[in-house]
């Protein structure tokens, strides 16, 4: 019991990471949300950039790709 201090720092560590963690996760996702809500509109000239090198990067590069693929096959249809 005499490091109780210790523990209680370990999980008020854990809570903070945790929070910083969650915030970005979410912040990356509102980004691709927003940018999605834009494309659904007709706005085909947004851009998604959550930054970084992990699985959301990956995620907005594919929602890029789509929403260019879009506008290209659009523009295809108008040309006919």
């Amino acid at each position: 019991m005499q490091y109780w201090w210790f523990w209680l720092a370990i999980i008020i560590l854990a809570i903070v990471v945790g929070g910083i963690i969650s915030g970005r996760i979410s912040k990356s996702i509102k980004r691709m949300m927003k940018a999605l809500k834009k494309a659904s509109e007709g706005d085909l000239t947004v851009v998604v950039n959550t930054g970084g090198n992990d699985e959301f990067k990956v995620l907005s590069d594919s929602i890029n790709e789509m929403i260019g693929r879009m506008k290209l096959l659009i523009e295809k249809t108008k040309s006919v």
